[in-house]
């Protein structure tokens, strides 16, 4: 990306310049989108790794790597559909970058946990999403390509008690069968097969995992 000596280059101007310029179906994510889109509250202070989402066969260029190769993580994934469930954010030059939905940045978030995040901080993040939109969710849901992020979600946001839950039709939403390890031990949720840490357990009577 040319720029002339005196200009400051942020990764959002380098990132806007590869989405348009080059097509690259990039896009910000996980954390990143939701701290873009308000919901930082409960981010872990310092937190500084900025997260790229893309399709696997979609590549950071080589000057963007050298660039900012430490500060992002590319992760290559099939988990949701291309452009879908995306919105706009403005870079600090103002232009227009892609951006991960809060819907779809915590799917991405869990995703990546507990391996990047911590769950009980990503559970913190869910706790206060109260205005997540049931209809884009569920559509999200329905195609997500892992079993792990759609229980854990489900899980979580039931934990928290989100209204969305009593919005969303689980008969449409593909479960699997068996049950999931997340943590090495703690406690197993009996509706969505999990073992999960101890604090993120559930005390309701829900059942068995259909």
């Amino acid at each position: 990306m040319p720029s002339r000596p005196s200009e400051t280059v942020t990764w959002q101007g380098a990132l806007y310049s590869i989405q348009k310029q080059l097509d690259q179906p990039l896009h910000v994510g996980a954390l990143t989108a939701l701290e873009l889109t308000g919901h930082q509250h409960f981010l872990r202070l310092g937190q500084s790794k900025v997260y790229l989402f893309s399709e696997p066969n979609a590549l950071l260029p080589k000057w963007f790597r050298a660039h900012w190769g430490t500060q992002v993580r590319h992760v290559q994934t099939k988990l949701l559909p291309a452009q879908m469930a995306m919105t706009t954010m403005e870079t600090p030059e103002g232009l227009p970058l892609a951006c991960a939905s809060p819907e779809r940045a915590i799917l991405e978030t869990l995703h990546l946990a507990p391996k990047d995040f911590d769950l009980v901080e990503v559970a913190l993040i869910i706790d206060g999403m109260v205005n997540l939109r049931p209809k884009v969710m569920q559509e999200l849901l329905e195609v997500c390509a892992s079993i792990k992020v759609k229980r854990l979600f489900l899980h979580l946001a039931e934990r928290a008690g989100l209204s969305l839950f009593q919005h969303l039709d689980l008969s449409r939403i593909e479960l699997g069968t068996g049950k999931r390890a997340i943590s090495e031990s703690g406690r197993l949720t009996q509706k969505y097969g999990l073992l999960l840490p101890e604090e993120l357990g559930f005390d309701g009577n829900w059942g068995g995992l259909a």
